[in-house]
């Protein structure tokens, strides 16, 4: 499913979670997304009761289940920027009515994010190294100032003063 847009994706899913619908009154989806992935999707049953004599006819038939995909797919467009959460459609057959709604949880790793802030400021903070060929003054970067390039520039007839 990685090629895919996320709603072909999603389209996907409730494709293969048609037959487990088919039959149902009330539940839940559950899609997990990872990077714009469709990763583990399934289905969260309200409780059955397993006493019933009448277990046939009561529930979503295939156009309600092909309905409850168009609406599932519609509410989509709710879904903002994030690449990473959850999306849950509760939905509920009433008087041969699909009624559908959606909640999207976004999920954000702050270790992760903290890693990017700490790696981007590393590289864009100034140091107090300049390089000075032919009178053009050149501050460096914390990151060039640690990289390997600095020797390929001395070498070449830059020279590096070191104001500390």
């Amino acid at each position: 499913m990685e090629q895919n847009p996320l709603a072909r994706q999603i389209g996907i899913a409730l494709e293969q979670l048609e037959g487990e619908l088919k039959g149902l009154t009330a539940g839940t989806i559950v899609l997990q997304i990872r990077n714009d992935t469709v990763g583990k999707f399934g289905i969260r049953h309200l409780p059955v009761d397993c006493g019933s004599a009448n277990k046939g006819g009561s529930g979503m038939s295939a156009a309600h289940v092909q309905l409850l995909r168009r609406l599932a797919l519609e509410a989509l467009q709710h879904k903002n920027s994030w690449t990473h959460g959850e999306i849950s459609y509760d939905f509920v057959l009433k008087q041969d009515q699909v009624y559908v709604s959606m909640q999207i949880e976004s999920n954000y790793n702050m270790a992760n994010h903290m890693f990017q802030l700490k790696r981007r400021d590393r590289r864009e903070a100034r140091t107090n190294s300049f390089f000075i060929h032919n009178g053009n003054t050149r501050q460096l970067t914390a990151y060039e100032a640690r990289s390997k390039t600095i020797l390929a520039w001395i070498s070449s007839g830059w020279d590096c003063f070191y104001f500390g």
